[in-house]
């Protein structure tokens, strides 16, 4: 990597947990938190609830399955992305098993990321899902894949996957300043890349490994450490990072293609330093997260704006300091910057 980072955030990005509970279990919690019953039901499930604390979203919960299949006392609990940045994820979890005196039985998705800004090998992180695309980059193994970006007067890439949605295992790489700019902005994850110093103006992309299934189980070859999605700890800061560096180590393995008939005969692609890979902990701050209707919203305000220049100055100052506190709240201001 050409510029010195000392160290690239390790995150968890989505965290949902088997439970078995009481069928009382709404009326424990509801001392504790906001919970409301939404009006919709899931493909398995007949009841989904929303819980918030101090008014910041929590959790979603889904229970009451439909299938017989399903144990009746089972009930799946995801956890806000506001919360699983913020905090240690075990002791989040265990807070709630806590609050609903409820029984743990596994972890059923566990997403892990790693922001970045380039690779070793690549100062451009799009230029190695090129290579893969020509060929002159391939992976270990076999797989299907997706690809996603767009076509203007060049191909741009912006997203790339190994493995399908209902894989046990499967890792994709994306930017994520992309997916925040066009889909939902995250005050939390800015907050992160900040805390990360990394440049202003260069793009970051993100590496992730989503895991499935109770009976999942990972060895790090290297320790011979066994990491099972029954681990009641398995969330923590310590365990997220040695999972994460086992995973890139021995599931994204790639080398340049140099036509052998033995693909692990051709030198590796170094893409991390998974000695640099680390926790970062951030102040929690709670901005609402924004998404496309606020920024509309947002450059609606600021043509109205535009209209009073000519008018009343005092009307011009209020629209601005109303543009202001809703860029602040929305975390929007580099949005506000560019109008």
């Amino acid at each position: 990597m050409s510029t010195q980072i000392e160290i690239l955030p390790v995150s968890i990005d989505w965290l949902q947990i088997n439970l078995r509970v009481q069928p009382n279990i709404l009326e424990k919690i509801e001392n504790t938190f906001e919970v409301k019953v939404l009006p919709f039901k899931t493909r398995h499930f007949g009841e989904v609830v929303s819980l918030k604390l101090k008014g910041y979203e929590y959790a979603t919960l889904q229970w009451k399955p439909l299938s017989k299949i399903l144990a009746p006392d089972m009930m799946l609990v995801k956890f806000s992305n506001q919360m699983i940045y913020r905090y240690d994820c075990a002791a989040l979890v265990s807070q709630f098993i806590s609050f609903s005196n409820s029984e743990f039985v596994s972890y059923s998705r566990i997403d892990i990321c790693v922001d970045f800004q380039e690779f070793i090998d690549y100062k451009d992180p799009e230029d190695f899902i090129k290579d893969i695309m020509r060929s002159e980059v391939i992976l270990k193994g076999n797989s299907k894949f997706k690809c996603i970006g767009s076509i203007g007067k060049e191909v741009k890439y912006d997203y790339f996957r190994i493995g399908t949605e209902n894989s046990d295992i499967s890792w994709y790489m994306y930017n994520k300043t992309k997916e925040m700019q066009e889909v939902k902005e995250k005050p939390h994850i800015r907050e992160l890349w900040e805390k990360a110093s990394f440049r202003i103006g260069v793009d970051v992309w993100r590496i992730e490994f989503t895991l499935k299934g109770s009976k999942q189980e990972f060895i790090d070859t290297d320790t011979g450490e066994v990491f099972s999605m029954k681990m009641y700890n398995l969330p923590s800061k310590e365990n997220i990072k040695k999972l994460f560096t086992g995973l890139l180590n021995h599931k994204l393995i790639c080398y340049y293609n140099k036509g052998a008939s033995v693909k692990s005969r051709q030198a590796k692609v170094n893409l991390l330093d998974s000695n640099i890979i680390g926790n970062l902990a951030i102040i929690p701050s709670f901005k609402t997260e924004s998404n496309n209707m606020d920024r509309f919203l947002l450059k609606k305000i600021n043509e109205v704006n535009n209209d009073l220049r000519s008018k009343k100055l005092e009307y011009r100052e209020t629209v601005e300091e109303l543009m202001n506190n809703f860029a602040e709240e929305r975390a929007l201001k580099p949005f506000l910057r560019r109008l």
